[in-house]
C-alpha cells in the first residue's frame, strides 16, 4: 500500500466481494458486494442497526468477514501487514470510547496518531509537532490545542480525531457518524471539511442514518437495510432510481412547442420522463460536458429553451424508494 493521494491509482479504494459477517449465530452482514472508487466520497446510509458500523469496523480491519473476501488499496485483507493496513487506513468513530485519557491536551491526543497507540511517547520530533499543529489548523482547531479533548464539543472532538487520523496521510478514512450530534453551524463546517479532505486525494467512506446535505459533498451512495446492500451508485443516479448512467434534466421552455415528444425522441441517448405545458423532464447523461452538449442541441435545434438544469438529488424520496422507514 503506497503514498497517501490514491488519485492516480486504478484500483478501487476498497472492494468487498459477498462479505458477510456472523455474530452469535446472527448475519450482521450478509453478501455485501461493493466497489468504493478510489479519490471519491461515499456515504452509507441506513438505519440505526443495519450493518454500517460493522462495516465500517471490516473495512479498517477490526472485524474480520466471516464470508467474502475484502480488498483495500488492492491488498487483500489477511494477506497483507495489519499494522500497515492501520497505517493507510484510519477509522475515526466520534461518539465511541476513546483510547486515550480525555484529560489529555488536544495537541497531545493529534500527536499520539503518529505512533498508532494510547501510549504518548515522551520524546515526539519537531516534525511531529509541527504537523500536528498544521493539521489542527486545516481542522479548524487550532486554537484548541492545549484545551483538554474531553471539554471539548461534538464537532470539535471529531475534528480533533480527524486531525489525529491525518497524522500517518491515511489513503482511505472510514468516519463512523460522523455527523452525529452536530448542529446545523456544524454540519455546514462538517460538508466544507469533507471536500477539503476530498480536494487533497482522500478516498473517504461516512457512514451515517442522516440525509441532509449529503448530495453536497459525496460523489456515490450505498443504501443499507438489514445487513444488505440495498442500492448502490453516484448521488445523481441513487436520487433519481435510476439503475444505469443517467441523470434527470428538467427544461423550461418560453412557448408551447407542438410535437415535442417526436422532437425530443430524435436525440440520441435522450429519453423523455414528463411533458407537463411548457415543463419537460428528460434522461440524459450526468456531467457537465453532457449538460451543455444537451443544451447545445436543444437550442440548435430551435427549442425556445428558457431554463435548464440538472433535477437536484432527493435523496430522502430515494432513501423511502427501499422502504426504509427511518429517516433522520
Amino acid at each position: 500500500m503506497n503514498g497517501g493521494d490514491i488519485r492516480n491509482q486504478t484500483q478501487p479504494a476498497a472492494e468487498l466481494q459477498a462479505v458477510g459477517v456472523l455474530v452469535g449465530g446472527r448475519w450482521i452482514l450478509r453478501d455485501v458486494n461493493l466497489a468504493i472508487p478510489a479519490g471519491k466520497c461515499c456515504a452509507v446510509i441506513g438505519p440505526n442497526g443495519c450493518g454500517k458500523s460493522t462495516l465500517a469496523r471490516v473495512l479498517a480491519g477490526y472485524v474480520w468477514a466471516s464470508a467474502g473476501r475484502v480488498r483495500i488499496l488492492g491488498e487483500t485483507l489477511g494477506e497483507t501487514d495489519l499494522h500497515l493496513l492501520r497505517r493507510r487506513v484510519k477509522l475515526v468513530q466520534p461518539n465511541a470510547p476513546v483510547d486515550f485519557d480525555p484529560s489529555m491536551s488536544a495537541g497531545d491526543v493529534v500527536l499520539t496518531g503518529v505512533f498508532g497507540t494510547v501510549v504518548l511517547f515522551d520524546q515526539p520530533t519537531d516534525s511531529d509537532r509541527d504537523l500536528a499543529r498544521e493539521l489542527m489548523r486545516r481542522m479548524g482547531v487550532g486554537r484548541l490545542a492545549e484545551s483538554a479533548f474531553g471539554t471539548l464539543s461534538t464537532g470539535e472532538k471529531m475534528r480533533t480525531l480527524i486531525a489525529r487520523a491525518m497524522m500517518v496521510e491515511p489513503a482511505l478514512l472510514l468516519l463512523d457518524e460522523p455527523a452525529a450530534g452536530l448542529d446545523p453551524a456544524g454540519r455546514v463546517q462538517f460538508r466544507v471539511l469533507l471536500n477539503a479532505l476530498r480536494a487533497q486525494g482522500k478516498a473517504l467512506i461516512v457512514s451515517s442514518h442522516i440525509l441532509a446535505d449529503m448530495g453536497e459533498y459525496c460523489s456515490h451512495i450505498a443504501i443499507m437495510g438489514h445487513g444488505r446492500l440495498l442500492r448502490f451508485g453516484t448521488v445523481q443516479q441513487i436520487a433519481a432510481g435510476l439503475d444505469g448512467d443517467l441523470v434527470e434534466y428538467a427544461i423550461g421552455l418560453s412557448r408551447p412547442v407542438p410535437r415535442i415528444e417526436e422532437e425530443l425522441a430524435e436525440i440520441d441517448g435522450l429519453s423523455l420522463v414528463r411533458c407537463d405545458g411548457n415543463n419537460v423532464v428528460v434522461r440524459y447523461s450526468p456531467g457537465r460536458d453532457a449538460a451543455t452538449t444537451l443544451l447545445k442541441t436543444l437550442v440548435q435545434r430551435g427549442l425556445p429553451v428558457s431554463s435548464f438544469s440538472a433535477v437536484g438529488a432527493n435523496l430522502e424520496a430515494a432513501y423511502l424508494r427501499e422502504g426504509i422507514r427511518q429517516v433522520d
